[in-house]
């Protein structure tokens, strides 16, 4: 698992990173908090609120439960995918075509 505690991230590519190595992720909600919007909750890891309880609740969560532990995991291997270099650089450039052909 990887926690990221921090309340004012970018994109948060630690995240995308943390996912390419099949780790389920904690993140803290706060609006100043990007990283939040890569978080698919309950399926690659969860977004506590800014509190440490609810933190520590959260991480409690998936080591006490191995199964979700281990579909989290599988969950974050496919969500790294999407930001795969190649998968980018093909949806960019269809993206550019579609642009030039209007």
């Amino acid at each position: 698992m990887f926690v990221l505690p921090s309340v004012l991230e970018g994109f948060g590519i630690v995240v995308v990173e943390a996912y390419a190595c099949g780790l389920p992720v904690v993140v803290v909600k706060s609006k100043w908090n990007a990283s939040i919007e890569l978080i698919d909750v309950g399926k690659t890891g969860f977004i506590a609120e800014n509190d440490e309880k609810d933190l520590a609740q959260k991480i409690k969560t998936i080591l006490d439960n191995p199964d979700l532990l281990e579909k989290m995991s599988q969950n974050s291997l496919q969500k790294a995918q999407q930001f795969d270099w190649d998968n980018l650089v093909s949806d960019l450039e269809k993206y550019y075509l579609g642009i030039i052909k209007k």
